[in-house]
């Protein structure tokens, strides 16, 4: 087994006891979630929220290609919106970083 698909399989052992429930279009999978602190930053328009929110999931459920920078995704029936993709080809997982959805 490679190091990669061990990760794997201790990831979707967390995400099944510790896990949320996320909705991507029509994909429904489990992430590990994790709250940033709270501060504004400086962009177009004025101030605006960091993001507020991580997930953790595994790059193999992302079949249909990745979230991009835009997309919404419910966690736990909750919109957000995705504000940072960050992908490394030989991690079996996928970090995104969300937004309060307004």
């Amino acid at each position: 087994m490679s190091f990669e698909s061990e990760i794997a399989a201790d990831f979707a052992e967390l995400a099944s006891e510790r896990g949320v429930s996320c909705a991507f279009q029509n994909l429904t999978f489990t992430a590990l979630a994790s709250r940033c602190k709270a501060s504004e930053v400086l962009a177009l328009g004025g101030l605006v929220e960091s993001p507020d929110l991580t997930l953790k999931a595994l790059r193999a459920t992302f079949t249909s290609g990745f979230p991009e920078i835009g997309d919404r995704i419910s966690v736990t029936g909750e919109g957000y919106r995705v504000c940072n993709v960050s992908s490394h080809p030989r991690s079996a997982l996928l970090l995104l970083t969300l937004t309060t959805d307004e």
